[in-house]
């Protein structure tokens, strides 16, 4: 009895060994199936959603105010209507922008799309110093060089000019694309920088941009 019985406990046991391993290997395919996709899903990033007021923080440097919220012919829009107040020739430029934080993904490509247009301060040329305007991500300019006077500024493109109040506002549709290279946040800039006065000027040149949409691929 004992030579017949003890090959069958050893197959038993071998039986209970290879179950044994059997349920491990089951159990182990989805731990190993969640490890791995988590990361996957923390990296995924949806296109953001920046057009409502909420999501930006306004601010300004030197002698002028922030920009503010308005609703212009049916836009959404951060105006910079102050003038810069230093000393006239003292070659004090000032500055008002607003900012946001937007989670990127790497590889993904982000296009932005708002609406432009300006006047000059009290819709005069000649009494008001020049404004030009970019976009930034962390600090470094991502768009075009708007500028209300681009042959006193050096801006590479004119903003679209409201020369009377009676006149209708001259939107112009601009779009810039970021390439993200890292998974990250990134702090997003629209900022106007406002020329001191110089001579008999009074005021400022007045910016207007519509709150960008954004999308994704």
């Amino acid at each position: 009895m004992r030579d017949t019985t003890a090959p069958v406990g050893d197959d038993v046991a071998a039986g209970m060994k290879r179950r044994t391993i059997l349920a491990g290997a089951a159990w182990s395919v989805p731990v190993i199936a969640v490890a791995t996709a988590s990361p996957a899903f923390a990296a995924t990033t949806t296109c953001p959603t920046i057009n409502t007021d909420s999501s930006w923080t306004r601010s300004h440097k030197g002698d002028t105010g922030d920009g503010a919220f308005d609703t212009i012919d049916g836009r959404r829009v951060f105006s910079v209507t102050t003038d810069n107040t230093a000393p006239v020739n003292s070659g004090q430029h000032a500055y008002a922008w607003m900012t946001t934080n937007i989670q990127v993904e790497a590889g993904k490509t982000y296009t932005f799309t708002y609406d432009l247009e300006g006047n000059y301060g009290n819709y005069s040329k000649t009494t008001s110093s020049p404004a030009d305007a970019s976009w930034y991500i962390d600090d470094s300019r991502v768009s075009s060089n708007y500028g209300t006077q681009p042959s006193r500024t050096g801006a590479d493109t004119q903003i679209p000019i409201q020369e009377r109040r009676s006149d209708s506002r001259p939107w112009k549709t601009y779009t810039f694309s970021y390439k993200a290279t890292e998974t990250k946040t990134v702090a997003l800039k629209w900022m106007v920088d406002l020329s001191d006065r110089s001579g008999s000027e009074v005021g400022t040149d007045d910016v207007h941009v519509s709150l960008p949409t954004v999308s994704c691929s």
